[in-house]
C-alpha cells in the first residue's frame, strides 16, 4: 500500500501470487490522528477482527493460518465499524507460515555462552 486506504463503507485488497498449499499470517495496521472512535473491521477468509485506528501508533490485528484459494488469491476487506465515519488500512505484513507438521531438527539451533 503506497498510502493509507480509507473507506466510508467497505474496501477490498486482492493479494495474488500466493501458494495455495501454504498458510499465511497477515498483520494489519490502521492509524489516523483524530479524536473519537475510528473502529475498523478487517475480514480475511470469513474471520473478522476490529481495531480502533484513532491515534493508533502501534496496535495491529493478526490473522493466523490464512489459506489462499486454488488460484493463490486472498482477499482482505476493511470496513468502518459501528459509530465510525471511516475505516482504514495503513499497512500490511504478509508472512508465509511454517506448515503445522514441520519440525526443526536439533541441529538447527545454536547456543552461545
Amino acid at each position: 500500500i503506497q498510502s493509507v486506504a480509507w473507506t466510508t463503507s467497505t474496501g477490498k485488497v486482492r493479494l495474488s501470487g500466493l501458494d495455495p498449499s501454504k498458510t499465511y499470517r497477515l498483520t494489519l495496521y490502521g492509524g489516523r490522528a483524530v479524536t473519537g472512535p475510528r473502529l475498523t473491521n478487517y475480514t480475511v477468509n470469513g474471520q473478522v477482527k476490529t481495531l480502533d485506528c484513532a491515534n493508533n501508533t502501534r496496535n495491529t490485528v493478526t490473522f493466523e493460518g490464512m489459506v489462499p484459494d486454488a488460484s493463490g488469491v486472498l482477499w482482505v476487506a476493511f470496513a468502518k465499524g459501528t459509530g465510525s465515519s471511516y475505516g482504514y488500512l495503513s499497512a500490511m505484513v504478509i508472512e508465509e507460515a511454517a506448515p503445522a507438521n514441520q519440525r526443526l531438527s536439533a541441529g538447527a539451533f545454536e547456543t552461545s555462552s
